[in-house]
């Protein structure tokens, strides 16, 4: 077996037994796996208290992702723009209201700014930021086989069949690509200057400068301070 045989595929909706848009039960304690391409949507519902009854029972749906991402959404902006101003005008007001009840007797309009508003969804989570999952899934689809095949030239160049410690020492690194690209789900992540270089130059090698994450990362990354090395991370 080679490592070019070995990339990682997503669960499939016919192994899990479900079909997109169908109702299923759903329980705290029950495991929904992770599909690219789609996401679910929970609905739950409180026990009256009056009645002791709820309005349905507890349920979830899995449902595509391709007609809602940030990609459709940057396409349609002008058509948004309306909603999404009335929105951070609403997430201004709270910073504002915030400041008041702090004590604050003047806001100082000068320093009013879109990062300021963008830094408090980062910190409350309203932003729809990136986690895990997204991140993952995005590392999957548009990353992985690329990548691979860089960090596998660059182990054993010119070859396609590997012992296994050469796997291993692939496999060692794609991951830690990937673990770096993950810690960008927190706002407070800063990464030394040998990986920032390390990612910008992944993401432009594997052609993901242009994706709308791909570009995302690449601007986060060029914003952080210097800090240590990762030994792990080959340079490509």
């Amino acid at each position: 077996m080679t490592v070019l045989n070995t990339i990682a595929r997503d669960n499939s909706l016919e192994a899990l037994g479900e079909k997109l848009g169908q109702f299923k039960a759903y329980a705290n304690d029950l495991p929904i796996a992770e599909i690219t391409g789609t996401r679910i949507v929970k609905c739950l519902y409180q026990i009256n208290k009056k009645t002791g009854e709820k309005v349905a029972d507890n349920a979830y749906v899995r449902i595509p992702t391709k007609h809602l991402t940030e990609q459709t959404i940057i396409d349609r902006i002008s058509d948004l723009a309306p909603y999404i101003l009335n929105y951070l005008q609403s997430e201004e007001d709270k910073i504002i209201k915030e400041d008041h009840r702090k004590g604050a007797l003047q806001i100082y309009t000068e320093y009013l700014t879109l990062d300021k508003i963008v830094e408090a969804l980062e910190i409350s989570g309203n932003s729809g930021r990136l986690n895990k999952e997204k991140i993952e899934a995005w590392f999957t689809a548009i990353m992985y086989e690329p990548l691979l095949l860089l960090v596998a030239d660059k182990v054993v160049p010119g070859r396609s069949e590997f012992t296994p410690a050469e796997e291993h020492k692939i496999e060692l690194s794609i991951n830690a690509y990937k673990e770096l690209f993950i810690s960008l789900a927190s706002p407070k992540t800063v990464l030394p200057e040998n990986c920032r270089e390390a990612l910008i130059n992944v993401i432009t090698k594997c052609g993901a400068e242009s994706d709308f994450l791909g570009s995302r990362f690449i601007k986060r990354i060029e914003s952080m301070s210097k800090n240590d090395n990762n030994d792990l991370l080959l340079g490509l």
